[in-house]
């Protein structure tokens, strides 16, 4: 159960990540004047969600990949002043990892 428990929580995690993601991404096209267009919510489906034209996307997606690696060195700082060693963050980031399959291959 525990490791289940565990399982569930990282990919629990890594969807509200990716929800975020695409709503800073959303917001930051947007901000910009870049273009939403809408797409379904799955191939085939009539149903549409609003997503970013891609190369808007792509445009901003480095922002938030810079962004998200300055909050990751800020923190290995905040947790090295606090005496956690770099065997406890590695072993830490493996974990989160093992819960956080790409996107596409989810979809």
């Amino acid at each position: 159960m525990g490791s289940q428990g565990t399982r569930e929580a990282r990919q629990r995690a890594a969807n509200i990540a990716d929800r975020w993601t695409r709503r800073a991404v959303l917001d930051m096209v947007r901000d910009s004047g870049g273009e939403i267009t809408d797409r379904p919510v799955f191939r085939g489906a009539i149903t549409t969600m609003p997503d970013a034209e891609p190369m808007a996307a792509l445009r901003v997606v480095r922002h938030v990949k810079y962004a998200a690696q300055s909050a990751a060195c800020h923190y290995i700082r905040q947790a090295r002043e606090n005496g956690r060693t770099w065997h406890e963050m590695g072993a830490l980031a493996d974990h989160a990892a093992a819960g956080h399959e790409p996107v596409a291959a989810r979809r």
